[in-house]
C-alpha cells in the first residue's frame, strides 16, 4: 500500500514547517552540517518516492519532502502500512536506480535513525532481518578512465560542463566543486590556483590545487558567456512545480545536482556499463573515477606520491611542517604536470627542440603552399590576349602596365582607376614606335 500524496498549497518552503517537535522537518534541521541536512533530505525523498504510487500527484522538491514524509509516518502509526516494508521498498528503489552499494548502506542506516527520532520504536533485530542488507561495493571494478575518454567528455560538453570536468581532473569532489565561488580561483598566479573552503571538503580542512593553462582559458570563457551573473561559479536555480519555469537563486548548485550532471555526460558517451557485486549493482563510470585518475596521472608524471595525495585531499597523517609548501608544490606542478595537461589543444614542443624546428618548417611550407595556390588562381584569370603572346611580348606588357600605374597619380586622369584589361586596351590605341617602348623600359628600370 502506498502513500496518497497531494502538493500543499500553503507551503512556500520547508522552513514554514515547525522544527521544534518530532517532525520530519525537525529531523532534517538537526543535521550537524549543511551536507548532513541535504543527505537527510535526500534520504526522506527517496523513501517517500519508493512508497508512492506511480500515478500519484507528487513533487520531489526538497520543500515538500518533510510533509510527504510526515504523511507516510501517519500511515505507519495507524498501521496502514508496515514500517519495515517501506524501508525495504527504498532499498529496492535505490538498487533499481543503480546507486552505489555504499550509498544504499548509508541511506539504510539513516532511515533507521529517522524511525527512532519519530518515536516509531523500530526493533533493530527485526530491521536487520526484514530490510535487505547490502554488501559494500568492490571499488576496484571502476571503469578505466583515460585521456581519450576525458577528451571526448570535454569535446561533447557545453562550456558549463567543460568547466566542471576541468575541475574534476584536479581530483576535486563534486560537492567541493558545487560550492566554489569565483573568488576561490586565482587566475593570475602561475599555475592558476583553486582553493576549496573547509566546509566543502570531506576532511573539513582547506585545500588548494592547480589548474592548467587550457583549463583557465575554458573556465574564463564559461564565465564570460554564461547567462547568470553570480558570486557562485555554478549558480543554482529553483523550478516552479506547476509551470516548470526556472528562477535564478542566490545559492550554488547542490552536490547532488553536480553528481547527476557528471553522470549524465557519461551516459551521453554510452558509458552506462554496470557491474554486479554480491547481489548489488553499480555503475562502472561515476564521478569518483576522476579522483583515481587524477592521483595516478600525477604519480605517472613523477609528481611526488605524497604530494599527489595532498592534491586529492587525502590526509597524510604527518605534521604540517613535514608537508611541502604551496609554492613548492606549485613549482613542481608547473614543471612536471602543466606540459601534459592538454586535451583540446595540441601540446607545444620544447623550444629549440627538433620537434619545434619541424613545426616551424611545416608552418613555412604551409605559407609557400598558400602563395603558390594564389598564383595559380591568378593565372586562371589572365586575359586570353596574354596567352597568345610570346614571353618577350608578355614581359613588355607587364612592365608597361606597371609603369602606367606608377605614372597615373592624378585622380582626375581617365585611367586612374582602370583595370588591367582597360589599360591593355588603352595601350593598343597608343600610336607608339619602338623607340617609345624602349624609353618606357628605361623609365621603369
Amino acid at each position: 500500500m502506498g502513500l496518497t500524496l497531494s502538493i500543499p498549497d500553503d507551503v512556500s518552503d520547508s522552513t514554514s514547517v515547525s522544527t521544534r517537535t518530532r517532525t520530519s522537518a525537525g529531523w532534517i534541521s538537526r543535521g550537524a552540517t549543511l551536507s548532513s541536512k541535504r543527505q537527510r533530505t535526500y534520504t526522506l525523498r527517496d523513501w517517500t518516492t519508493a512508497n508512492t504510487p506511480p500515478n500519484a500527484q507528487y513533487s520531489p522538491l526538497p520543500k515538500y519532502v518533510p510533509l510527504y514524509a510526515d504523511q507516510l509516518i501517519k500511515q505507519i502509526k495507524t498501521k496502514k502500512i508496515d514500517l519495515y516494508e517501506t524501508a525495504n521498498n527504498m532499498i529496492n528503489y535505490k538498487q533499481a536506480q543503480q546507486d552505489a552499494p555504499n550509498t544504499i548502506i548509508s541511506y539504510r542506516l539513516k532511515l533507521l535513525k529517522y524511525f527512532r527520532f519519530m518515536h516509531l520504536k523500530p526493533d533493530e533485530d527485526e530491521y536487520n532481518d526484514t530490510v535487505t542488507k547490502i554488501q559494500k561495493g568492490n571499488l576496484q571494478s571502476d571503469g578505466p578512465l583515460d585521456e581519450d575518454i576525458i577528451t571526448s567528455l570535454l569535446e561533447h560538453s557545453t562550456p558549463k560542463y567543460r568547466a566542471i570536468f576541468y575541475l574534476l581532473i584536479t581530483g576535486a569532489r563534486p560537492g567541493e566543486i558545487s560550492s566554489l565561488k569565483i573568488q576561490d580561483i586565482d587566475f593570475k598566479s602561475t599555475p592558476a590556483r583553486v582553493t576549496f573552503e573547509p566546509l566543502s571538503t570531506k576532511t573539513k580542512e582547506p585545500r588548494t590545487t592547480f589548474l592548467s593553462t587550457e583549463a583557465v582559458q575554458r573556465i574564463i570563457y564559461y564565465l564570460r558567456t554564461r547567462a547568470t551573473e553570480s558570486q557562485w561559479l555554478f549558480p543554482g536555480f529553483t523550478r516552479d512545480p506547476n509551470t516548470n519555469k526556472k528562477t535564478d537563486s542566490n545559492k550554488p548548485i547542490s552536490s547532488n545536482s553536480a553528481y547527476m550532471m557528471i553522470q549524465q555526460q557519461f551516459d551521453n558517451l554510452e558509458l552506462k556499463q554496470s557491474i554486479s557485486h554480491k547481489g548489488t549493482s553499480r555503475r562502472k563510470y561515476h564521478p569518483k573515477v576522476f579522483r583515481t585518475w587524477a592521483t595516478n596521472f600525477l604519480k605517472d608524471h613523477e609528481y611526488p606520491a605524497d604530494w599527489a595525495e595532498i592534491e586529492a585531499g587525502h590526509k597524510l597523517g604527518v605534521p604540517d611542517h613535514y608537508k611541502p609548501t604551496l609554492e613548492q608544490r606549485a613549482k613542481k606542478w608547473q614543471e612536471l604536470i602543466e606540459p601534459h595537461m592538454h586535451f583540446l589543444t595540441p601540446t607545444p614542443p620544447p623550444k629549440g627542440s627538433q620537434q619545434d624546428r619541424i613545426t616551424e618548417l611545416k608552418t613555412e611550407l604551409k605559407l609557400h603552399k598558400n602563395r603558390l595556390e594564389n598564383i595559380e588562381r591568378e593565372a586562371q584569370h589572365v586575359p586570353q590576349e596574354w596567352a597568345d603572346l610570346s614571353d618577350q611580348q608578355f614581359n613588355e606588357y607587364i612592365l608597361f602596365i606597371r609603369a602606367k600605374r606608377e605614372q597615373i597619380k592624378d585622380p582626375q586622369h581617365p585611367l586612374a582607376n582602370a583595370t588591367d584589361n582597360q589599360i591593355i586596351q588603352a595601350i593598343k590605341t597608343i600610336n607608339a614606335n619602338e623607340s617609345s617602348i624602349v624609353l618606357k623600359r628605361h623609365q621603369i628600370t
